[in-house]
């Protein structure tokens, strides 16, 4: 099966860009955990600039992905791999969530991938050492992945879905979504 790396598209034309949600830490928005629902209510996210609604954003800064009912529709088949927050977007009657992926994965296939990794003792983050800096091109590994929507383990900025997952969202032609491709296949050497 193929996996998919999912984002908005910055170049939907006059999109919105969406920033902060009124929580202390909206890092455990984004980073794989799973919540309680009791925590998160009444959540509101400001609008950092206005435009045309979107299926998918992330938010400015933190890459929080705040998603429709029409998206959410998609995903009734594996709603365990996530969590919804219902999140009030002012200027607008749609139903808009916080997507929140359960789980992160270690797939990354590190030798056909293009990384940076937090050396120990660094100056900048030393809380991170071996973790994941920067990805210049990401592959994973698909005997290393058991579900269709996932975060990267020690790079969880990237939320994966597979090709079912994705077929789904683009037979329902949502705004504002956009792939790329992060498995391979080794082609076979004579």
């Amino acid at each position: 099966m193929d996996y998919y790396r999912i984002f908005d598209d910055i170049r939907f034309p006059n999109r919105w860009y969406l920033g902060d949600i009124n929580v202390p830490d909206p890092w455990n928005l984004r980073m794989g955990k799973s919540l309680d629902q009791e925590q998160y209510k009444n959540l509101e996210i400001e609008i950092d600039q206005e435009g045309r609604s979107m299926d998918l954003t992330l938010t400015d800064g933190r890459l929080v992905p705040i998603v429709s009912e029409r998206f959410v529709q998609c995903l009734h088949e594996f709603m365990d791999e996530v969590q919804l927050f219902p999140v009030k977007v002012p200027g607008t009657t749609e139903s808009y969530y916080i997507l929140v992926i359960k789980n992160a994965l270690d797939c990354v296939d590190e030798e056909n991938s293009d990384f940076e990794k937090f050396e120990p003792g660094n100056d900048i983050r030393p809380d991170l050492a071996g973790q994941y800096s920067a990805m210049r091109v990401l592959k994973v590994d698909p005997a290393r992945i058991d579900r269709h929507i996932f975060r990267i383990a020690k790079y969880e900025v990237a939320a994966i879905v597979s090709g079912e997952v994705k077929d789904r969202l683009e037979k329902a032609q949502l705004r504002g979504l956009k792939f790329s491709l992060v498995s391979w296949a080794p082609t076979k050497r004579d």
